[in-house]
């Protein structure tokens, strides 16, 4: 559903000249839980992006992570939206596991993402971009937003 919301909001960009951008959520390696509690996660952290976008933009789950569809937001502001959600999903205790007296962890993220048209526009353009900052912002140590891979932001 994700790949149709983007490729139909690529289409509108196109017909009305607007600009949008793109965030592919990855959650960092490290977490020793990530594996067997996978779908408490995927809830987790999409409600805490639910509670923080606004209901004109779009979430998805994508074999990286999540998707996020930034309507009217360039590039410089979508970074900062993304490190304001990848702070929020931090701070979002994960639930702990009371069998074994498991203590809560923070989630976090790396973000990758693209911005229509400055970095592709297509969807699959756009998308390979925005996993290309993904793996750049990993590669840096995680827990960090990158929008352009020669010029890593972020904490």
């Amino acid at each position: 559903m994700f790949q149709f919301l983007l490729s139909r909001e690529v289409a509108r960009a196109l017909r009305y000249r607007n600009f949008f951008s793109v965030c592919v959520m990855g959650i960092d390696a490290g977490r020793r839980d990530v594996g067997t509690r996978s779908g408490s996660v995927v809830r987790v952290v999409s409600g805490a992006l639910d509670e923080k976008l606004r209901s004109t933009d779009a979430i998805g789950v994508l074999e990286a992570g999540f998707g996020v569809i930034l309507l009217h937001v360039s590039d410089q502001p979508a970074h900062r939206v993304a490190e304001r959600l990848s702070i929020h999903i931090r701070e979002v205790a994960m639930p702990n596991n009371e069998a074994v007296h498991e203590p809560r962890e923070p989630v976090l993220v790396s973000v990758g993402g693209a911005c229509f048209p400055r970095h592709g526009q297509t969807a699959g353009a756009l998308i390979s971009h925005a996993l290309e900052c993904l793996h750049t912002a990993r590669q840096l140590g995680g827990n960090r937003v990158v929008y352009d891979p020669e010029e890593p932001q972020g904490r």
